[in-house]
């Protein structure tokens, strides 16, 4: 088995003001509801704290303040052995807060203000330099300033380290010519692949093709989510579809989170790429049985389980 590596995590921290409705309201309609819940959130923080359950050495940077929600947040962090030492602390901000909208279904609309997340600048990841370690892989969101994004992208091409990256729903017109080949793993949803692409992502034929899309501008190894239908990602240069196992769903919040972060657990301590996209896309479907984002986060060992018990 190859040498454990490290993960370097840059996402947002962030906490989730969630209210659960039988349905999601219409443009310009008010719903009532008595199911009102405060989670732990943020892409950063869940793919951190999933990477940590699945025995992954996560360390994160970024920006946080000094207010009670940000040592709350923090304190999550490193009751989960996330390495906290290299966050810069931001006296005039705060942690993100997000309003989060969950139906029976479990379909969600989530609106956020990134806050802190939004000052990291280029001249903090230069910073930073020493967090950039070679060999190690850096997982990041795109809810950064794109510049800060790039740097961040940049810094760990130069330092040897493997990149896996969530994307935004955007063209890849938008991303510098330089950037795709510097990420080895790149992570869009359905929306997110179509944006990317302009094909249109609903089931695994169409990520295959999107996928395709993306292997021709560069990304070594796109995984597209499909929710309910699991994955298409590609194993040793073929297109491989993984589907989901069912489960009676009731909060897809942070489900593509975690399968990024169980994803990096696994494959940093166990090097089997096709064993940590299993195990990532059982994790995310396990995570949709609880509600929240980070309340919800099965360790290891709950997915073992799970798989044994298919």
């Amino acid at each position: 088995m190859a040498a454990k590596q490290g993960i370097l995590e840059m996402g947002s921290i962030v906490m989730d003001h969630t209210m659960y409705v039988d349905r999601l309201p219409t443009v310009g309609q008010s719903l009532m509801t008595d199911n009102f819940h405060r989670f732990p959130g943020g892409k950063g923080s869940n793919q951190a704290i999933t990477a940590a359950r699945f025995g992954g050495q996560v360390r994160f940077i970024g920006r946080i303040g000094t207010d009670a929600t940000s040592r709350e947040m923090d304190g999550y962090l490193r009751r989960e052995q996330v390495d906290m030492a290299g966050m810069i602390v931001d006296p005039d901000t705060t942690v993100g807060m997000a309003i989060v909208l969950v139906d029976k279904q479990g379909n969600n609309y989530v609106v956020f203000d990134p806050a802190a997340t939004l000052r990291l600048t280029p001249q903090d990841i230069e910073n930073s330099r020493q967090l950039f370690v070679p060999g190690d892989l850096l997982a990041l969101t795109m809810e950064f300033e794109r510049e800060t994004v790039y740097a961040a992208i940049r810094m760990a091409h130069r330092q040897g380290m493997r990149v896996m990256l969530d994307p935004l729903a955007i063209p890849l017109s938008e991303f510098p010519a330089d950037i795709p080949p510097m990420v080895e793993f790149v992570k869009p949803n359905e929306t997110e692949a179509s944006a990317l692409t302009g094909i249109e992502v609903c089931d695994p034929d169409t990520a295959r093709r999107a996928g395709e899309v993306l292997r021709q501008a560069g990304f070594a190894r796109p995984i597209v989510s499909l929710g309910a239908q699991g994955i298409l990602a590609w194993v040793d240069g073929q297109p491989v579809h993984l589907p989901a196992p069912a489960v009676s769903a009731i909060d897809s919040t942070g489900a593509g989170d975690v399968f990024i972060g169980a994803f990096c657990g696994e494959l940093t301590q166990h090097g089997d790429l096709l064993q940590a996209l299993r195990m990532a896309v059982a994790a995310a479907a396990l995570s949709t049985t609880k509600m929240g984002a980070q309340t919800s986060i099965p360790r290891r060992e709950d997915v073992l389980r799970a798989l044994q018990e298919q």
